[in-house]
């Protein structure tokens, strides 16, 4: 029975890990849209939601970065549940 949950829980860790590092490069995208447009993220998706801030190209990477990082950090919070991490 234990080396199931070593299987599940090695490949759980390395899951996690992914999330981490896509977190990781997701909020960097966003730190630099931030500095780029001198405006934080909340302000930005307020305006967004409102139909402004749609002419850019950055504007919309910038939207698609914020919801993935969203997603991203939702699964790394079911897979450390999974793990009871917390």
């Amino acid at each position: 029975m234990s080396v199931i949950y070593d299987e599940v829980y090695i490949s759980t860790m390395r899951e996690m890990n992914i999330c981490k590092k896509a977190i990781k490069r997701l909020r960097q995208a966003i730190e630099n849209m931030e500095r780029k447009y001198n405006l934080n993220t909340a302000e930005f998706i307020e305006g967004f939601k409102n139909g402004g801030m749609r002419d850019k190209e950055d504007y919309l990477l910038w939207h698609t970065s914020y919801e993935e990082l969203k997603n991203w950090e939702e699964r790394l919070k079911g897979f450390s549940e999974i793990l009871q991490i917390k």
